[in-house]
């Protein structure tokens, strides 16, 4: 989704400064549905609601290696297995749904938070992430005899544990290799930062390199186009690169770029809105260029040939700006534009329908949404 940028003007006694530019990523577009756990109630009676939070997004549960199998994450809240009032209500199951057969699985119930599963090993078995509790659950957790830290699992095809590898730090983003390598970004309770690397067929640790809590290391990325795992220090204020063993290979600058930042080729890129532009900072040697935009618009992706695809804030409008920022072309669409990617060099657009109301919900208004793919086909040459 769209990365921004923003900063506040303040004007007083005939001055005007400007405050420092803060990044930032529009992450999902949410819908929350509140459903009562019980079918039955009268006035008077304490009410258990259950909250779930959609996004027509589905790439994130997307199983790595099977495009059709899909890991959705879930609380069930009736016996036996509602939430105990000692322990954090997060999700303790994974529905397996493989779209091109139809066929479901239920894995769990897992005793810590379900994030997703990040890989598959060689024979086919699922690598699942999930997240550690916060202190307040920790000690009432410890007593019942549950786990309170991230880890990484490898499950059975019947859900059982194959191997579990645990650490200290909390799970922030990772890296999963064609290799099988698992990378790992974490900071611990003292603010102090560690990248971990374990093999995803084992669960065995590879290495690990710590940061002390001065050097501020906020974030990490995998960069594809260098090859290289990118980290952000807070207080440097720079972009560092390292390799595959974890060695620095540079240090540059931020420029004001985030690890959430996309990318373009070698560069990082985000929007800047004064005056409106993308920002591109080439990561091979930390040079900074910009595209300005001939109109105001939310830039979601930034194609291959260069073109640029931006929404509204409605997410309803496409607009397809050409490499040098210019319009070349406006369309809309009666749902919300979610996301775009690339298929065997063709480029599609996916919008959902139905789902057009932020907030409350129920669960009869997703039987009425559809979802749309759209191809956006090549401008023609003049």
């Amino acid at each position: 989704m769209a990365s921004f940028t923003n900063f506040a003007t303040l004007s007083y006694n005939g001055g005007t400064t400007n405050s420092n530019i803060v990044t930032g990523e529009i992450l999902e577009a949410l819908t929350a549905v509140k459903t009562a756990v019980s079918a039955n109630y009268s006035a008077g009676d304490r009410i258990t609601y259950a909250l779930s939070l959609y996004h027509p997004d589905p790439r994130r549960y997307m199983v790595p290696g099977d495009m059709g199998l899909f890991a959705y994450p879930y609380i069930d809240f009736h016996p036996p297995y509602n939430v105990d009032q000692s322990c954090e209500p997060f999700p303790k199951f994974l529905f397996m749904y493989n779209a091109e057969t139809g066929a479901h699985q239920t894995l769990g119930p897992f005793a810590n938070r379900v994030r997703r599963i990040i890989r598959r090993t060689k024979s086919g078995d699922p690598v699942m992430l999930s997240d550690g509790l916060p202190k307040v659950y920790r000690v009432r957790s410890r007593e019942l005899g549950l786990p309170v830290l991230p880890a990484v699992t490898c499950l059975g095809e019947d859900g059982t544990v194959r191997w579990s590898f645990s650490t200290e730090v909390s799970i922030g983003s990772f890296h999963a290799a064609p290799d099988g390598v698992i990378t790992l970004f974490g900071r611990a309770d003292d603010d102090s930062a560690a990248i971990i690397q374990i093999d995803g067929e084992t669960g065995e640790m590879l290495r690990t390199r710590h940061f002390p809590p001065e050097e501020g290391m906020r974030e990490m990325i995998y960069a594809e186009p260098i090859d290289a795992l990118v980290c952000r220090s807070d207080a440097s204020g720079e972009l560092v690169v390292l390799d595959e063993a974890l060695e620095e290979v540079r240090r540059m600058p931020d420029n004001g770029f985030s690890c959430v930042s996309e990318f373009h080729g070698n560069c990082l890129w985000n929007l800047y809105y004064s005056p409106p532009s993308i920002r591109f900072l080439d990561l091979s040697d930390g040079s900074v260029h910009s595209t300005p935009l001939e109109i105001p618009d939310f830039p979601t992706n930034v194609l291959p040939d260069g073109r640029i695809l931006g929404v509204n804030g409605k997410q309803n409008r496409l607009t397809v700006f050409d490499q040098n920022g210019t319009m070349v072309s406006r369309c809309s669409v009666p749902g919300r534009l979610c996301f775009s990617f690339i298929s065997s060099g063709e480029v599609f657009l996916a919008e959902m329908r139905g789902l057009d109301k932020y907030g409350w919900g129920c669960d009869e208004l997703f039987d009425e949404a559809s979802a749309h793919v759209w191809r956006l086909d090549p401008a023609p040459k003049k």
